[in-house]
C-alpha cells in the first residue's frame, strides 16, 4: 500500500503508464504500477493537488501561498490556478510577473470567461507599469472575446475609459461609457457608473 502510495504522488498516470511499459512482463513492479494506475483513474484529483488545494487553505503567508499556486499552476494548470496566482502576484506589486505569468496561462486556458480574467489582471498591471497602449490592448480584446458574460464587457468598457481619460483622451473615453448604457441585461452597478463618469467628462467640458 505504501509502495502504491508513493508511485501515485510522485507520478502522474502517463508518467505510470510509460514506466509500465519499459518493464519485463514477469517484473514485480508491475503489480504495484498497475495498481497505482488504477486509482489514479477512479480519483478527481491527484494527491499532489490535493495535498496543495489543503495547503492553501490553511496558508496565511503572501509569499508561501505565491509557492502553493506556482505548484498548482505546475501540476494541474486549472484557470482557477492561473487566477489566484496572477491576483496574489499583483497584490504584491510585482506586475512584471503577473505580465508573464497571463501570457504563460493565455497559451492554455480556454472560455471566454476565464481568458477575460486573466486580461483584466495583465491590463492593471500594465497600467501600474505606464504601459497604457498595450492595457487598452487587452480591455479591447476583453470585448473581442466571443459570447463574453456581458458584466465583463461593461467593465472592460469601463477599464478602458479609465486608461483613456489618464490619457487625455476624452472622446473615446466618452463613447466607452456610453457603450455600456446600450448593453442588453447590464447590472445597475455599471450603468450607474457609466453615468457618473460620462457626467464627470461633461462637467468639465
Amino acid at each position: 500500500r505504501l509502495i502504491v502510495d508513493f508511485l501515485r504522488i510522485w507520478y502522474d498516470s502517463a508518467n505510470l503508464e510509460t514506466h509500465l511499459t519499459s518493464l519485463a512482463p514477469e517484473a514485480i513492479e508491475r503489480g504495484y504500477l498497475l495498481l497505482a494506475i488504477e486509482k489514479s483513474k477512479t480519483e478527481q484529483l491527484h494527491p499532489r493537488v490535493r495535498f496543495l488545494l489543503a495547503d492553501l487553505k490553511q496558508c496565511e503567508d503572501s509569499h508561501e501561498r505565491i509557492d502553493i499556486l506556482k505548484g498548482l499552476v505546475e501540476e494541474r494548470g486549472a484557470a482557477e490556478d492561473w487566477k489566484q496566482l496572477c491576483i496574489s502576484l499583483l497584490e504584491r506589486k510585482d506586475f512584471h510577473a503577473v505580465i508573464e505569468r497571463v501570457d504563460q496561462a493565455l497559451s492554455s486556458v480556454l472560455g471566454s470567461t476565464p481568458r477575460a480574467i486573466l486580461l483584466f489582471l495583465r491590463a492593471r498591471a500594465l497600467s501600474e507599469l505606464g504601459r497604457s497602449d498595450e492595457a487598452i490592448g487587452d480591455y479591447s480584446n476583453v470585448l473581442d472575446l466571443p459570447n463574453c458574460p456581458v458584466q465583463l464587457v461593461a467593465g472592460a468598457l469601463l477599464c478602458r475609459g479609465r486608461v483613456f481619460s489618464q490619457l487625455g483622451r476624452s472622446h473615446d473615453e466618452m463613447a466607452d461609457y456610453t457603450r455600456v448604457l446600450d448593453l442588453p441585461n447590464c447590472s445597475i452597478d455599471l450603468v450607474v457608473q457609466a453615468l457618473l463618469n460620462r457626467g464627470f467628462i461633461f462637467s468639465e467640458s
